[in-house]
């Protein structure tokens, strides 16, 4: 029962934040404009020019036949009106506000004409709320006495400023094209409703015919007989006002003089035709419909391919089926709201599927955290088969650390000191190896083995391997001196590479994901090198031949205990004696290694420069207790 309150609520709350959220996110609302604008005009049908209306437009060269711009000349308006009506139109409109005196005898014929007219006129009216001033009002109303006034500005959208409702009644008054079509006998509405724009035969094509004004005398009668007569301005700068047609022809297409508009208002009210405002219930039902599937979808477990398919359907739901209500002359469907609470629904629904593959997770977690490192758990929990028994012959660098003197460290202490030191040094190594991509396989007391190569490999595994054994054994060189009063002892580090075999290993009620091999057991026999040849890391050849860029001196050659082959054993550079001595410590080696005369001269000369190097050390030893060349037969391990 509480699952299913916590869904409705939730179901609710996603539908809300959906219709909320253009009314505070402006990008949002602005895309909502735009794609409601683009569905009106692309799915209204091209039309025929309208065959009841026409517009006499004041263009720029109307203008130039004037002393003055504005006010427009009211002799030549008075012209017009007394031509157009000789021609036999059903009723004029003036989409231009007559709100200050001119020259009189001009005021007084615009008057007249208007007085004298036997059809319908209307004229544009403002009040002080569209910025006249009381004596600009005063005087309209005053030389309006006989004239019929229709309020002449125009609904912009607060969000774009675009016009898309029709103005509606306000202080008993209507628009200019409603007191036109009400003159006329038509019904006009009492609230704003969407404007119906009509589309022209093609975009090259006006909805309207139109001419010059200053052109009206010269017109046949026949094309104005019978017509209703719309006069207003159409230049560059004045008067124009953006319409949805902007969403699809572009802002110069789109945007439009504010007379056009009026025809279009004028021709859906001559025409009765209207379309529904789409409301929030509506769209909330829409809502509900998606989101449901939308969950139901999102949380099973189907195949990828049925749920990318069954999404995209649920998608495309909303943009298809608004374009074909616009078609069949319903509501302007805005598919984005629906759209962005699918998307919370598909959101939801893979939320709810995530949390139930993470329970899974969980229980892989829960069940081998304690046996494995974060790696293999990984790669377990993506791929729960690899919990089966057996393993894989992989390349791998192996990293064994040892700590001298532990046992002896950890019989001085207090159990309690003892666990905290332990605990602090392995929580510094461990963490080294997880930055360098290394899987700790073990933790033996104080010594560590970490391997590079499986669960994940690298090409660069051996690199990395050597990057991490620098930094641990530089991690342990401040550890020792920071517990030098406790006498911690050095950190000893082998590294070897070659091939094993890795995977899951033991029983079924309990196994390790490890590696065996020579190879693993020649690494620990490197770290125990350490403390016969007195260095701090002890590489195998293998390591050094996948480490091109690599800097290391050469040891000696091992032939560790039970093995017949020997094992050219290496120590990177690390100190600043490493590097200065690098080169003529090489050189005397290889003379060494040749058994050639004067190498035993050339190791004193080393030794008399560097006389507490291990290498040079242990090699000036060799040659004092009667040893040759480089190679060493190790007696123990």
């Amino acid at each position: 029962m509480l699952r299913t309150v916590k869904r409705i609520v939730w179901v609710a709350s996603g539908i809300a934040f959906a219709l909320a959220l253009p009314q505070f996110f402006a990008p949002i609302a602005a895309t909502e404009n735009w794609i409601e604008d683009l569905g009106i005009v692309v799915a209204t049908s091209p039309e025929p020019q309208n065959a009841d209306i026409v517009i006499l437009t004041l263009t720029e060269d109307t203008l130039a036949q004037f002393p003055y711009r504005s006010p427009i000349d009211r002799g030549f308006l008075a012209n017009v009106l007394r031509q157009v009506e000789a021609a036999g139109v059903r009723a004029v409109g003036f989409d231009l506000m007559f709100d200050q005196p001119t020259e009189p005898d001009k005021d007084t014929a615009l008057a007249a004409a208007f007085r004298d007219a036997h059809i319908p006129v209307v004229a544009a009216w403002g009040g002080q709320e569209a910025g006249l001033t009381p004596a600009q009002a005063a005087f309209l109303a005053t030389f309006g006495q006989s004239i019929r006034f229709g309020r002449a500005n125009l609904l912009k959208d607060d969000r774009d400023g675009t016009v898309r409702l029709m103005t509606p009644p306000r202080d008993g008054r209507d628009s200019l094209p409603a007191t036109l079509a009400r003159a006329l006998g038509h019904p006009v509405p009492e609230k704003a409703i969407p404007i119906v724009y009509r589309r022209g035969p093609n975009q090259a094509t006006p909805a309207f015919k139109s001419y010059p004004a200053h052109l009206a005398g010269s017109l046949p009668a026949a094309w104005l007989r019978g017509k209703i007569i719309l006069i207003g301005a159409d230049l560059p700068q004045d008067d124009r006002h953006r319409t949805p047609f902007a969403a699809a022809f572009g802002n110069q297409a789109g945007t439009i003089p504010g007379v056009t508009i009026h025809a279009h208002a004028l021709a859906q009210l001559l025409d009765g035709r209207s379309r529904p405002p789409w409301t929030l219930m509506e769209a909330a039902a829409l809502s509900v419909f998606l989101i449901v599937p939308g969950w139901l979808l999102a949380s099973r477990s189907l195949p990828m391919s049925a749920m990318v398919a069954g999404s995209l359907l649920l998608l495309l739901l909303p943009w298809v089926g608004g374009f074909v209500l616009i078609m069949a002359g319903g509501p302007a469907l805005n598919p984005l709201s629906p759209t962005l609470t699918l998307m919370s629904a598909l959101g939801f629904g893979g939320a709810v599927a995530g949390r139930r593959r993470l329970a899974e997770k969980g229980f892989v977690e829960k069940a081998f955290r304690r046996y494995v490192s974060p790696a293999v758990l990984a790669e377990l929990q993506a791929d729960p088969t690899k919990l089966r028994l057996g393993g894989e012959r992989r390349e791998l660098t192996f990293i064994f650390t040892d700590v001298a003197g532990f046992t002896g460290l950890s019989e001085r202490l207090p159990p309690e000191q003892v666990a905290s030191l332990l605990n602090s040094y392995l929580d510094g190594m461990i963490g080294l190896a997880h930055r360098h991509d290394g899987t700790v396989d073990k933790i033996v007391g104080d010594a560590i083995l970490v391997l590079f190569g499986a669960p994940v490999s690298h090409s660069d595994d051996a690199e990395r391997a050597l990057d991490c054994a620098l930094a641990m054994d530089a991690f342990a060189r401040r550890f020792e001196k920071k517990n030098a009063d406790l006498d911690f002892g050095i950190t000893r580090i082998g590294l070897n590479s070659g091939p094993a075999v890795v995977g899951n290993f033991g029983g079924c009620e309990r196994f390790d994901y490890t590696a065996i091999g020579d190879t693993v057991n020649t690494a620990a026999r490197l770290e125990s090198l350490n403390k016969h040849f007195g260095t701090r890391v002890a590489v195998g050849a293998q390591t050094v031949e996948r480490i091109p860029r690599g800097a290391f001196l050469p040891v000696a050659d091992v032939v560790l205990k039970g093995k017949s082959a020997a094992l050219s054993v290496f120590t990177p550079v690390i100190t600043v004696d490493d590097a200065d001595l690098a080169g003529a410590y090489r050189a005397t080696y290889l003379r060494l290694r040749e058994h050639e005369e004067g190498a035993g001269a050339a190791l004193a000369e080393l030794a008399a420069r560097w006389p507490h190097h291990p290498l040079v050390k242990l090699h000036q030893g060799r040659l004092l207790r009667g040893e040759t060349g480089t190679k060493i037969v190790m007696a123990d391990k």
